[in-house]
Order: C-alpha cells, then structure tokens, then sequence
C-alpha cells in the first residue's frame, strides 16, 4: 500500500506477483508504535489516524499480500524480532 495525502493506493496483486521475491517479510508493529512514529516524524507528511485505523490497515496490507504470495514467501515477524530475523534471513541466503 502507498499512502498519499488524500488516498491509500494498493500495488495490484498481478503487480507483486510479477516481482517474484525470495521472501517478503511483513512487520508487525503496534499500532500505537506505527501513530507515535507518524506524529514525530517530521521529514514526510504523514496522515494522523487512530490506532483501530492503523490496525485495520495493517490487517488489509496482510491480507493483500497473502493474496499475492505463499505462506512460503511470506514471513509475519514483530516489530522487536525483525531486525535478528531478516538479518538472519540475508545471511542464510549469501551462504
């Protein structure tokens, strides 16, 4: 998804697919995390929404991409594990 100033624009699924990654690694972060984020970021215009809206998108954004990938290809990890995971990931993957 590629949030605008006035709209949400979601990658077509065909779109995804024709990129054919590896592994896709969607983050989940609390919803009060991904707000506090938007409100003290100051280098991008960032939309303030509620917390149930930042959830209900991320739920939306997961269930797109499920659309376009494999559980395979598709790994959830929280926001505190994903740095270790990925890193590990990108590493597995150079050997």
């Amino acid at each position: 998804m590629i949030e605008t100033e006035n709209t949400e624009f979601w990658v077509p699924i065909e779109a995804l697919r024709q990129l054919k990654p590896d592994l896709i690694f969607f983050i989940n972060a609390s919803p009060a995390d991904v707000l506090y984020r938007r409100m003290h970021d100051k280098s991008k215009f960032r939309k303030i929404i509620s917390e149930v809206e930042i959830l209900n998108l991320q739920t939306m954004a997961l269930l797109h991409l499920t659309k376009a990938y494999s559980s395979d290809r598709l790994q959830v990890v929280s926001n505190s594990d994903a740095f270790k995971l990925i890193s590990e990931a990108i590493n597995k993957g150079k050997q």
